[in-house]
């Protein structure tokens, strides 16, 4: 955990100082924000205009740097897999999560922040967990969606519900759709019981 968050902290003082719009998301932000107990890697996203600029400064950090092979299931336009003192970074830029004939894409952006947190003297950009949600139910990792979904219900996170309704308007499964307007249904009736 220790060396991951030392990694970390080298991603953000360099991205930070290049002023690159990034953010941090997977399993490392959920563990941030108490929902999961451990994260193996970094997964970082890069505005697409910046992702260039952010490979060729975080190259400079890599002990190795590799083009990440897409995956049939999910897979982004851009995406490298860089080593940072022994952790494994993934840095990607427009990820797209596919079940034919439906696709969900993410153009990562400054709206897709949730919250910065600080990281010793610097800030961290964590991703919307709207997001992840769909991401995690497209790519088969139903528990982590449910666990992004009770964080919700139960209000230990906020839900921006028009970021998960833009979600939900893209090319997505019916059952997942139908799992997002229930979501949405049992949040708005939440928030007028308070």
């Amino acid at each position: 955990m220790i060396e991951r968050l030392k990694s970390l902290y080298k991603i953000s003082q360099v991205l930070n100082t290049n002023e690159i719009v990034w953010g941090l998301g997977g399993s490392q932000c959920l563990l941030f924000k108490g929902l999961v107990d451990t994260a193996r890697d970094l997964d970082i996203f890069i505005l697409e205009a910046d992702y260039q600029r952010a490979l060729e400064c975080l190259r400079l950090l890599s002990t190795d740097l590799r083009k990440k092979k897409p995956i049939s299931q999910f897979f982004s336009k851009y995406c490298y897999e860089l080593s940072i003192d022994g952790i494994m970074v993934d840095l990607m830029a427009v990820f797209i999560a596919v079940e034919p004939p439906y696709k969900f894409q993410l153009n990562f952006d400054e709206t897709r922040i949730s919250q910065w947190i600080a990281l010793e003297d610097e800030q961290v950009p964590l991703m919307a967990l709207e997001d992840w949600w769909a991401i995690y139910w497209m790519i088969g990792r139903e528990k982590r969606g449910l666990t992004i979904e009770e964080s919700f219900i139960q209000h230990r996170v906020d839900c921006n519900l028009n970021l998960l309704l833009n979600n939900l308007q893209q090319n997505l499964p019916d059952w997942l759709k139908r799992r997002g307007t229930e979501l949405l249904s049992s949040l708005d009736e939440g928030m007028h019981e308070n």
